[in-house]
């Protein structure tokens, strides 16, 4: 067994072991500091992505597409590796493409009907009789 006086230790050497010492346990401070945080930042962003997949399938089914395309489009930058995802944004954008369709052919049909009906069928003319 050996007993160090402090007689015999040099300061500098004594100094240098300090310094030492306090930085490897500032290191690994700073490294299970990191490691919490990273954890709670992951802890984040995995909630808003099963956030984001809730929500887009509630507004799918409300036929919110642009709501829906949002939401799916969240879910894929936080998990691009879900197939699903894409199918899904996918049908979203199906959907909002066919109900503009339909918006606008029947908008369409209602003034290409009202053009060729005569002016008593679509009531253009009642004020001015009166």
């Amino acid at each position: 067994m050996v007993i160090v006086s402090m007689h015999h230790v040099n300061p500098s050497i004594l100094f240098r072991w300090l310094i030492i010492s306090c930085s490897l346990h500032l290191v690994c401070a700073l490294i299970i500091g990191q490691a919490a945080f990273a954890q709670d930042n992951f802890e984040q962003k995995y909630q808003a992505y099963q956030h984001a997949v809730r929500d887009g399938k509630a507004v799918l089914d409300r036929k919110d597409y642009q709501a829906a395309i949002d939401n799916y489009t969240k879910a894929i930058e936080a998990s691009p590796f879900v197939a699903s995802h894409y199918v899904d944004r996918g049908i979203a954008w199906y959907g909002r493409v066919t109900e503009r369709r339909r918006k606008r052919i029947s908008a369409g049909r209602s003034s290409w009907i009202r053009d060729r009906l005569p002016p008593t069928l679509t009531g253009a003319g009642e004020d001015e009789g009166r």
